[in-house]
C-alpha cells in the first residue's frame, strides 16, 4: 500500500515495511524484559506476547465488521421504480 502512494521512492515506500517490523520487534522484546522482571517471572512475557496478540484482534474485528456492512450494502437490491 505504501508503495502505491509514493510513486517518486518507491524503494524507500517498501523499506517502511521492514522498519515496521524492526520496530515492533525491539518495542516487543524491551515490553517483555521488563515483564520478566516483574513479579510474574518467565511467565511475564508470555503474558505480554498474549496481550500483544491479543490487541491484534482488535482492529481487525473492526476492519471485518467495516467489510460485511459495506458488502451488504453492495448486496441490497436497488430500490424499486414504481411508474404507474
Amino acid at each position: 500500500m505504501a508503495v502505491r502512494f509514493a510513486s517518486q521512492a518507491p524503494t524507500l515506500a517498501a523499506s517502511l515495511t521492514t522498519s515496521s517490523l524492526n520496530l515492533g520487534t525491539a518495542i516487543g522484546s524491551s515490553i517483555a524484559g521488563v515483564a520478566l522482571e516483574t513479579s510474574l517471572g518467565a511467565t511475564g512475557p508470555v503474558v505480554v506476547g498474549t496481550a500483544i496478540a491479543a490487541l491484534y484482534f482488535l482492529p481487525l474485528g473492526l476492519l471485518v465488521a467495516k467489510e460485511q456492512a459495506v458488502g451488504s450494502l453492495r448486496k441490497s437490491p436497488p430500490p424499486s421504480s414504481c411508474t404507474a
